[in-house]
């Protein structure tokens, strides 16, 4: 929570800010080993999820989800024409660049073991939600994320 001060009365009250929240993780030494996927495919069902970054060597993605045995991810280094503002009719605003065509896929065993997962909380509640899922999902067992 964030400290604010209120100008009529001079007291701190606290207020809630919405939080992203990047957990950088581990999967292994040089490769992903098995027994975390399941918990990273439970990070992705969680309401609050937005993705996760992470790839194999030499190269970094935005994973989306996962499809069975793949991670469905975004190439952040594809890049798209831009558009001018000027020439923009705004009843008529052209949005091709703000989709793709296409979603690509990666085994996860081509995971590199280094990997953030994130998450949105806008409210306290959603924050508290998340904390619940934790301990509900991921944290338990052999393959928990998080110590």
């Amino acid at each position: 929570k964030a400290v604010v001060s209120t100008q009529s009365t001079g007291e701190d009250e606290l207020e809630w800010k919405p939080l992203l929240l990047v957990i950088p993780l581990r999967l292994g030494l040089s490769e992903c080993n098995n027994i975390y996927i399941d918990n990273v495919k439970h990070c992705f069902e969680i309401e609050q999820s937005v993705g996760a970054v992470g790839g194999r060597p030499n190269s970094a993605f935005y994973f989306i989800g996962y499809q069975n045995d793949k991670l469905l991810y975004l190439d952040p280094h594809v890049t798209q024409e831009s558009l001018c503002p000027d020439d923009i009719d705004l009843d008529n605003i052209p949005d091709e660049t703000y989709h793709t065509k296409k979603v690509d896929l990666l085994p996860w065993d081509q995971l590199d073991p280094s990997i953030a997962v994130a998450f949105y909380c806008k409210t306290e509640e959603s924050f508290d939600d998340l904390c619940q899922q934790f301990q509900d999902t991921i944290t338990g067992g052999s393959g928990s994320l998080f110590e």
